[in-house]
């Protein structure tokens, strides 16, 4: 397998569907975290979070689609960090929009507090 989808919802159903023409071997787990931690996965990571600490309003309508996001307050961030961790992922992919590098380490911190 070279992709493992946890969570067929909305989210992981169009992270599969775009990479269906890749040629690479895809895996969409409807209950993800169990089956793959039962499977003995080791490292899990919860990718495509956008992340706007100063909640511009530029990132509103991203905030109403993205499932898990950082578009808050950081004392909200660092909330969100440890229900991420809370269900079980090891590393987070963040990115943001604005090139902001400053909130993503602000918010790479949040994990060591």
């Amino acid at each position: 397998m070279d992709v493992l989808i946890i969570g067929a919802g909305a989210s992981g159903a169009a992270a599969a569907w775009s990479l269906a023409d890749t040629k690479m071997r895809i895996l969409c787990l409807e209950h993800g975290m169990k089956i793959y931690r039962e499977a003995s996965g080791k490292n899990a990571v919860l990718a495509n979070c956008s992340i706007d600490l100063a909640e511009r309003p530029e990132s509103a309508e991203l905030a109403k689609v993205a499932s898990v996001n950082f578009i808050c307050p950081p004392e909200e961030a660092r909330r969100r960090i440890k229900r991420v961790e809370q269900l079980g992922f090891e590393e987070i992919l963040i990115g943001s929009q604005f090139g902001a590098i400053e909130e993503i380490e602000r918010v790479r911190d949040f994990v060591n507090t």
